[in-house]
């Protein structure tokens, strides 16, 4: 089994963690919590919400960006272009970055993906131009 086909586990299992996170992140309802406290110090109300719920549609963007990430690395992962480990190497390189960016908000939940892209960046090999099937 060549080294190329082995990426393609590590990057399918990216794309369903990116996935997993996305769906958790969307619709949990206590990923948001918080209280509202009086005056006097007393806590009034206690709410949970998911993050569309307290944020709006518009954090779907941050949510599906690491996702279509994983998409994008786990489609390289079908080619053995050169072309398409660069494409990897620079998807998993974003996804990390996005991670350390987003850090302990939602970049912790898109950890695993990322390291997943990032050992499938890693095993997949450029075909020699010897091995190019034409």
């Amino acid at each position: 089994m060549n080294r190329h086909r082995i990426a393609k586990g590590p990057a399918g299992t990216s794309l369903l963690l990116a996935i997993a996170a996305l769906l958790f992140l969307s619709f949990w309802p206590w990923t948001y919590q918080g209280e509202e406290i009086s005056a006097n110090g007393e806590v009034v109300r206690k709410t949970s919400a998911s993050l569309i719920e307290e944020n709006g549609a518009g954090v779907l963007a941050w949510l599906f960006f690491p996702a279509f990430l994983s998409v994008t690395g786990f489609l390289g992962s079908f080619r053995q272009a050169g072309a398409s480990r660069l494409a990897m190497c620079v998807t998993a390189a974003l996804l990390l970055l996005f991670t350390f960016t987003t850090g302990f908000s939602i970049g912790m939940f898109y950890v695993p993906a990322a390291l997943a892209l990032t050992v499938a960046a890693a095993t997949a090999r450029a075909a020699s131009p010897s091995t190019h099937s034409v």
